[in-house]
């Protein structure tokens, strides 16, 4: 938790240690929560980790996160202490559970999470019915070195193919609309996203060109909100396009995070 307490810097023979306590860098907590002096291993595949020996601590307090090494000159393993937990949850989906989205987009398409951070902006005031994006990129597929793209390929006299990008996107986790639980969360979801729907485009200048009821979420963290999610078909007003949206097909791929043990 950067946020708790001073950071402070301690060096030692091989390694530049952050804690956010006093105490010697070279302490280490096994999975019984006892300290032990041991050089720390490189954390996990998920980047992160809690203890020095790859196996997990009895308690979050008193433990430590490590951050595996940014690839400069000098070797350190960037390592903070847990002074306190500032909130857990019981179950496995909840506010900390995000959602990965890979999607194949025509290159007539705009990336959907750059479209739903800029409609965030533009309808503020509707922005918590919009998806939360936590994260979102995209790759060509020069970039990710396809087969197919070291090919002497020859494209026809009438270019009618359309390109592809990946677009990765994280974002929070939502329920469908059939879970909204009772009647009265169904009304409230459901009149959420339709008036959502309508200020995207009155004011955002946005059509989603894409709604069904699988793209009606709902949010039930607090008071329930309605959601529309899925905007990878979605287009600007302000482009003129003649292309409908069914030779699109974008299909996504969902992955829902799988939690980390503690």
């Amino acid at each position: 938790m950067p946020h708790e307490g001073q950071v402070s810097h301690f060096k030692d023979e091989t390694l530049s240690v952050p804690t956010l306590d006093a105490e010697a860098p070279r302490m280490e907590v096994t999975d019984l929560g006892r300290p032990k002096e041991e050089a720390p291993e490189a954390p996990s595949a998920f980047g992160l980790g809690t203890t020095s020996i790859g196996k997990p601590v009895e308690t979050l307090k008193d433990s430590f996160v490590m951050f595996p090494s940014n690839g400069g000159e000098k070797k350190s393993i960037p390592r903070f202490r847990v002074r306190k937990v500032l909130s857990s949850y019981y179950g496995i989906i909840g506010r900390g559970t995000p959602v990965y989205n890979w999607s194949w987009h025509s290159s007539l398409l705009g990336a959907a999470g750059e479209m739903v951070s800029e409609l965030r902006k533009a309808i503020h005031e509707w922005a918590d019915h919009l998806h939360d994006v936590k994260f979102c990129t995209s790759y060509q597929p020069k970039n990710l070195d396809l087969p197919w793209t070291r090919l002497d390929l020859r494209k026809p006299s009438e270019n009618t193919i359309q390109g592809r990008y990946l677009h990765v996107m994280a974002s929070t986790y939502y329920s469908p609309l059939w879970e909204a639980g009772n009647l009265d969360n169904f009304k409230q979801v459901f009149l959420d996203c339709v008036e959502c729907r309508y200020y995207t485009w009155k004011e955002g200048r946005v059509l989603h060109r894409d709604l069904s009821e699988k793209n009606l979420m709902v949010y039930s963290v607090g008071n329930v909100k309605g959601i529309v999610n899925d905007w990878d078909m979605a287009s600007k007003l302000d482009n003129d396009s003649q292309h409908c949206s069914s030779p699109y097909r974008n299909d996504s791929f969902h992955v829902l995070r799988p939690p980390r043990r503690h």
